[in-house]
Order: structure tokens, then C-alpha cells, then sequence
């Protein structure tokens, strides 16, 4: 009994002895970390964009974020007396903006390209618009909507087939 309960031993300090701790560790060509007693946070270049969220103030994004990118959420969250619909998607020659609002405003769009570039800008005075999509390649495209203080009220994913 004695030499099993030896056994046991020896063979629990081996393993505690020969085990790995394994931290998080990200490789990357720079970042930093800082702490305080109410908040940590820690930054590396050379990972994948993965989430962001933001408000008015503030935009927090997980990955890879340089300075020249604009990080926003596809899809926000508009207040509960204004609405957004844009169809078909995906759009072949045309996509139908309704935007329902309390109030009537100066709509601006603005369609990007997945590499960032602006192909297409308008403004509308209409709360329900088409915006024609006829020559334009088959591609993804973001559609940001503004309101006449150039404020972003909503973006939206739109794909051309």
C-alpha cells in the first residue's frame, strides 16, 4: 500500500513538474499593452479585422485597425422612430431606398466598393428613392446612408449580381 501510495506521488509531482502554462500570445511587428486599476487594454498590428462596435464617440474593433481605415458595423441600429429598407438584395439594375422618419431630411448616399472607394454618390430629398446600380459590375458594395448634418445613420451591405 505504501508503495502505491509512494507511487502516486512521485507521479503527481512528474506531472506538475513537467506541465506547459500556456498564455495567450499574439506575433506581430508592434503593440502595447496598459493597465490601471479600472480598465486594461492591449493593441497589436498584423491581425485580421474580426468585430467592431461603435457609437457616436467611439469606435472599438477587435484585429487589425490602421489609421486610413474607417471601422464601422455593417447594418447599425437606427433609433426606434426611424427605419431604413433597401431591396432587392441582391439588386441586378436598381435598389429601392425607404427611409421612415419622424421628421423629413436630406438624405445623402454614398456606395463604396469592398477596397474602399467611393463609385457612386447621391442626394435625396424623397423618404423612398431608387438608385440605379445598371453600371456598376457585379461586386459587394457598402451603402452609407447620411442625414444633412453628415451625421451616418446607417450602413448597409448591397450586393450586384
Amino acid at each position: 500500500m505504501k508503495k502505491t501510495f509512494l507511487f502516486l506521488v512521485i507521479m503527481a509531482i512528474g506531472q506538475v513538474a513537467f506541465m506547459q502554462t500556456l498564455s495567450p500570445t499574439v506575433v506581430s511587428n508592434a503593440g502595447a499593452a496598459h493597465e490601471n486599476a479600472a480598465a486594461q487594454i492591449s493593441w497589436t498590428l498584423g491581425e485580421v479585422m474580426t468585430e467592431a462596435y461603435s457609437n457616436d464617440d467611439l469606435t472599438l474593433s477587435q484585429g487589425f485597425n490602421q489609421h486610413r481605415y474607417e471601422v464601422e458595423p455593417v447594418n447599425t441600429q437606427l433609433t426606434s422612430k426611424e427605419s431604413i429598407r433597401v431591396y432587392p438584395v441582391p439588386a441586378s439594375d436598381y435598389i429601392q431606398v425607404d427611409y421612415v422618419s419622424p421628421k423629413s431630411v436630406e438624405l445623402q448616399a454614398v456606395l463604396f466598393n469592398t477596397e474602399g472607394e467611393k463609385v457612386l454618390q447621391r442626394s435625396y430629398q424623397q423618404e423612398t428613392f431608387k438608385m440605379n446600380l445598371k453600371h456598376l459590375p457585379p461586386a459587394i458594395y457598402i451603402l452609407k446612408m447620411y442625414n444633412q448634418n453628415n451625421r451616418l445613420i446607417q450602413s448597409t451591405k448591397i450586393i450586384k449580381e
